[in-house]
């Protein structure tokens, strides 16, 4: 049902889909369990693909953004996996609220006010800024100040749904904050140290290159006991 839900509200049909119900892997003398998943296919159409958008950052001094509202939302999230917790404010759906964020994107794009795009998801902001470095020789300089009120950890890690990190060239930046207004919450810059940092009122939270991070992003899945 939630899948009509928003195929019909979005007005984008599903093409295809499958449930997996059993897949299981052996490595290492043990087995890994996928849980029962549905895997679904989603087309939409593209006027223009020169306004098509790619994940990674493109130049040292661009502005970085979070678009989209963040709420206090760690429940089911990786975050709280890492400490077999589960939690109970799981991520709420918005469709109205992210249809208009959608539609604004869409019209930024077409201006060419927004350099790079990467939506949150999996591990949250931390996790989509430093996939935003990756295949790059950039580092980001960020601070969850302007979305710090819904808690350090729900800033950082909280996978609340249809937010994007979007990079914008500083020429651009009136016109950028203008057409997104209070919907565009201001990070920090792209640089050119291949470092990533991450802080709050001035106190340092993360410090990492994005070299170290990558590694630990392609190493092997850790076999959970």
């Amino acid at each position: 049902e939630a899948l009509y839900d928003m195929s019909t509200f979005f007005d984008i049909p599903m093409t295809s889909g499958k449930d997996s119900m059993k897949n299981d892997f052996k490595g290492g003398g043990k087995k890994i369990s996928v849980p029962p998943t549905i895997l679904y296919s989603m087309a939409a159409k593209i006027m223009d693909v020169r306004h098509c958008v790619s994940s990674n950052f493109k130049a040292t001094g661009d502005l970085v953004y979070v678009l989209g509202e963040t709420y206090d939302e760690l429940g089911g999230s990786e975050f709280y996996r890492l400490f077999n917790e589960l939690g109970a404010n799981v991520p709420v759906v918005r469709p109205e609220l992210a249809k208009k964020l959608y539609i604004a994107v869409s019209e930024a794009n077409r201006e060419s006010l927004i350099e790079s795009s990467h939506d949150i998801s999996d591990g949250g902001l931390a996790v989509c800024l430093a996939e935003c470095c990756f295949g790059t020789s950039f580092g980001v300089a960020a601070s969850i100040d302007s979305i710090a009120t819904v808690g350090r950890n729900a800033a950082i890690f909280g996978e609340s749904h249809s937010r994007f990190v979007v990079s914008v060239a500083p020429q651009n930046r009136v016109r950028f904050e203008e057409h997104f207004g209070k919907r565009a919450f201001l990070l920090g810059n792209v640089t050119d140290n291949g470092k990533f940092t991450l802080s709050e009122s001035g106190t340092c939270l993360i410090d990492s290159s994005v070299s170290d991070l990558l590694a630990s992003w392609k190493s092997t899945l850790e076999i959970m006991e």
